[in-house]
């Protein structure tokens, strides 16, 4: 049988900041389960996000497996694809792209300036020793109107002490 579910997000803190996140969930077998986006709409500080309409996300008996699955406004993107599973070579990653950290801002005493591009990996989670490793480029950072400049910070989780071990600049 193929059943699907329709679902709706909806999220409303003020008028520059809301979304409305349609979806289904499809049920096309017993160990199969997909999700999609349909056609979402955030807004972050008077910024409209949009998603790709090819995003899908499938759990089955092989891992979570993300393929388009973008979230985009002007030239910034939030990206996830990849998948999770018992296979070494396999991983999810997020890709970053000229996001502007003031979109995120929202209702925040704290503030945050700057652009950020870069990548986050994870693999290995049904592991004992998993894998995460990412790096991070920050552009023109402010914190709280104080000019920090240009940065990066890349990192990876250590096996040996189960921590992650950091490495950024400024």
């Amino acid at each position: 049988s193929h059943d699907t579910t329709h679902y709706s997000i909806k999220w409303n803190n003020d008028s520059s900041n809301y979304a409305n996140i349609p979806g289904l969930i499809a049920f096309p077998n017993k160990t199969d389960v997909y999700f999609k986006l349909v056609d979402p709409i955030i807004r972050l500080r008077d910024s409209v996000w949009l998603a790709d309409p090819r995003n899908i996300v499938l759990i089955d008996t092989s891992g979570i497996s993300a393929n388009n699955l973008e979230f985009y406004h002007t030239q910034q993107s939030i990206t996830i694809r990849g998948k999770l599973s018992k296979q070494k070579n396999d991983a999810m990653v997020a890709i970053f792209k000229k996001l502007n950290l003031e979109d995120f801002n929202t209702g925040s005493v704290t503030k945050i300036q700057g652009t950020l591009d870069g990548t986050v990996s994870v693999a290995n989670v049904y592991e004992k020793h998993p894998f995460f490793a990412s790096s991070l480029n920050f552009n023109n950072r402010r914190f709280n109107e104080q000019y920090l400049g240009n940065g990066s910070v890349n990192c990876y989780w250590d096996n040996s002490v189960n921590a992650i071990a950091l490495n950024g600049q400024l």
